[in-house]
């Protein structure tokens, strides 16, 4: 049996996939390496049936034969599996992180901004003034008015707050943001950009904390990636998170040449004399199941949009989604967010009658939640909470107009159901 093991061997190292698979047909079990030599020789020469039958093998290798091999030592055998998890994934642009609609409540003119003139309160960052004005910044998050809220010995409200866990400049950045409200000029250098991230999570700003998450996406590369998936595992912003996890299946190759990623990924590198307590500490933090779960996420995704119809409309072309249906064989499609009619925001439209929905470019994609109309979020999660259901709700805008459209999928473009929401109420139709 050894002398037909390494014949094996040498088959799959060489290209010679009958070979290799006349002898696994003899009963010579598979080793790891030899597997995946196989594998890639199936896909190189598209040969499905093979490449299927490989697949439906893997069972039969037994985990301690191939434990030793996907040790951190043996780079061959990690490379090969990056190069086949990358090409799995494919080169489809990663699904982007949508932009939040800025609600800032109150607006100062630009010359306030840390302006002493007519400043009710000081804040003291690295040991330094910054000059600040209750009427905006009260209504700016909830964070900060707990922290105008509090009080000086005497019992009267504080005209000096200390911030220890911001830089100054991080810190001017931020109150540019809620003094100027734009993130034009905000800076795109990311260490700078994460800093801010950091910040306006622990400010409750959200569409700040997303614009910044959106900025991070379109300026990934593999030497930021592992630092911007970091700072979004830390203040839990799970669709940078989940952009960092294609991200790094996409380029899994390229990353490894990084050690970052390597030491997040495999574990640091052993060193004599190393405790196992630091290594499985580490292991906690690692993202192999959230990569596992995004593999299989584009997978189904794939499968999923090859059975889901383009629809041209007068006003463009749509991409919706596909859901299966309990107890059904047909599924449905669906198409998310659907205008009717132009956004009511802004002082022209706010209050006028509904516009007509202006024609768009390229595909739109139809596979996201619109924004609910306003409301009260907090109400709604804590109603589904009560009937125990669980549901990502969408935020809250005044850019609500939108139809979900549901139809059966040997149905095209004939609405079986139109959902809609309202304030503190839902419904079907």
């Amino acid at each position: 049996m050894k002398a037909l093991q390494e014949a094996s061997y040498y088959s799959a190292e060489h290209g010679y996939l009958d070979v290799t698979m006349e002898l696994r047909a003899m009963g010579v079990p598979w080793k790891l390496h030899v597997w995946l030599e196989s594998l890639r020789c199936a896909q190189q020469q598209s040969r499905a049936s093979v490449t299927l039958s490989l697949l439906r093998e893997f069972t039969t290798i037994k985990e301690e034969d191939y434990c030793e091999e996907l040790s951190p030592k043996n780079d061959t055998i990690i490379h090969q599996l990056a190069s086949i998890f990358s090409h799995c994934y494919g080169p489809a642009p990663l699904p982007s992180i949508p932009e939040m609609k800025a609600t800032l409540s109150a607006q100062l003119d630009p010359l306030f901004l840390n302006n002493p003139d007519m400043s009710d309160v000081t804040f003291i960052v690295e040991g330094k003034p910054f000059y600040g004005h209750k009427v905006l910044l009260i209504t700016a998050s909830e964070r900060f008015r707990s922290l105008l809220a509090s009080t000086s010995s005497d019992g009267s409200p504080s005209k000096e707050i200390n911030i220890s866990d911001v830089k100054y400049n991080t810190f001017q950045m931020m109150m540019s943001y809620l003094y100027c409200g734009g993130t034009e000029s905000l800076k795109t250098n990311v260490p700078d950009l994460l800093e801010l991230l950091s910040a306006a999570c622990l400010f409750k700003l959200g569409t700040l904390q997303r614009h910044c998450e959106v900025i991070c996406s379109k300026h990934i590369h593999l030497d930021n990636a592992v630092n911007i998936y970091k700072t979004a595992k830390a203040h839990g912003l799970s669709e940078l998170s989940s952009f960092c996890e294609g991200y790094f299946l996409q380029q899994m190759p390229s990353m490894l040449e990084r050690e970052g990623f390597r030491s997040l990924l495999l574990g640091p590198r052993q060193v004599n004399g190393s405790s196992s307590t630091q290594t499985n500490n580490h292991r906690v933090d690692c993202p192999v199941e959230e990569m596992e779960s995004a593999l299989a996420q584009r997978l189904h995704l794939l499968y999923v949009t090859s059975r889901v119809p383009v629809i041209k409309t007068d006003l463009g072309s749509v991409r919706g989604g596909y859901v299966e249906v309990k107890d059904r064989e047909i599924g449905a499609h669906t198409f998310l967010g659907i205008p009717f009619a132009k956004p009511p925001v802004g002082p022209a439209l706010r209050l006028a009658p509904p516009q007509p929905v202006e024609k768009w470019e390229g595909l739109k994609d139809a596979t996201r939640q619109p924004h609910l109309c306003i409301q009260s979020k907090a109400v709604l999660e804590d109603l589904y909470a009560k009937v125990r259901i669980k549901i990502e709700i969408p935020e809250v805008s005044e850019d609500c107009l939108y139809l979900n459209i549901y139809t059966p999928a040997n149905r095209l473009l004939v609405p079986s159901c139109l959902s809609w929401s309202g304030s503190m109420e839902e419904g079907l139709f």
